[in-house]
């Protein structure tokens, strides 16, 4: 199918004008179609098109710009390595500036698709995202059930939109090398994020610039910080910290001077893992918190032998 450039009429059938084409398809699947420049829609005589399907996936279409579809039915659409894609969705009518092209989208995932800059406005349904390589995507819209967002090698624009994410239980942030602090507001908009993994962002320096720091994190559980050099320490005041954090995993951030004065006060943390941190000398006088049940120390080849006095708090440490 290398020499397709147009996907219309005579893929739907001769009778696409009056009949809904595909009623039973529910997996679609492009892949590898060289050429294939435009997918044409159905027109406006009220015929949808693919009224069943729940997975659409494109991948390997370099070429293709455009594709404008309203998929009522739609659960999961993958699009990876389109370079030339666009915009994945119909441009929205004076009447209708939030066009239901996507009404029951829940899992949508973006891979290196450079000129792709926005996102249907409208993605009510939506849980779960995966965007990698999208440079150009600087905007999310208004998505309020969104649970899963992954965001790998994005314009870092991006986290200053996320706006309204009250249901986001989980974030990655990687590889977003410009990434020095989070944007002001941005630990407000994620009081139900329970994971947070911030991996490969070179220019980090700070997690959080604000008086609160991390306190806006009311249900964060696990904290994961890996591959960052320019991370020098982390807030020091627990009422800085995440209150319910019970998983803190550094790696690999080489500049790390210190740990916070009073990780101690960190009722809930059960696990710390602290690995490649090469000048991370030793643990704060006032020791480690009383419910740490695992410690983990690996090539940290400046830190010191652990005192008796910095496990004076803990009962529950299982060596």
């Amino acid at each position: 199918m290398d020499g397709i450039k147009h996907v219309g009429p005579q893929f739907y059938g001769d009778d696409y004008s009056s009949i809904d084409p595909f009623q039973s398809l529910e997996t679609l699947k492009f892949e590898n179609m060289k050429e294939w420049e435009e997918w044409s829609s159905f027109g406006d005589g009220g015929v949808e098109g693919f009224p069943c399907l729940r997975e659409l996936s494109t991948f390997r279409c370099p070429k293709l710009t455009r594709f404008s579809h309203r998929f009522s039915s739609l659960e999961k659409l993958r699009i990876e390595l389109c370079e030339e894609l666009a915009a994945f969705s119909r441009l929205p009518s004076p009447e209708n500036l939030e066009s239901e092209d996507f009404p029951h989208l829940r899992v949508l995932k973006l891979v290196r698709c450079p000129k792709l800059s926005k996102l249907p406005n409208y993605l009510p349904s939506l849980e779960g995202v995966w965007i990698d390589d999208c440079e150009k995507l600087a905007v999310l819209p208004k998505l309020v059930k969104l649970l899963n967002l992954d965001l790998l090698g994005s314009n870092v624009e991006i986290l200053g939109t996320m706006v309204d994410l009250r249901s986001l239980t989980f974030l990655q942030i990687n590889q977003i090398s410009t990434l020095k602090i989070f944007p002001e507001g941005f630990m407000q908009q994620s009081a139900k994020l329970e994971e947070l993994k911030i991996v490969n962002c070179g220019d980090l320096v700070a997690l959080s610039n604000q008086q609160l720091g991390l306190a806006h994190l009311a249900s964060l559980r696990r904290l994961t910080i890996s591959g960052c050099p320019k991370l020098v320490a982390l807030p020091d005041e627990v009422n800085k910290m995440p209150p319910r954090l019970e998983s803190l995993d550094i790696k690999d951030c080489h500049n790390l001077e210190k740990l916070p004065d009073e990780l101690f006060k960190l009722e809930s943390l059960s696990e710390l893992r602290v690995e490649g941190c090469q000048k991370l000398e030793s643990f704060p006088d006032m020791g480690l918190p009383s419910k740490l049940k695992r410690l983990v120390i690996q090539n940290c080849g400046a830190m010191k032998a652990i005192q008796d006095g910095n496990l004076r708090n803990n009962t529950s440490l299982e060596f």
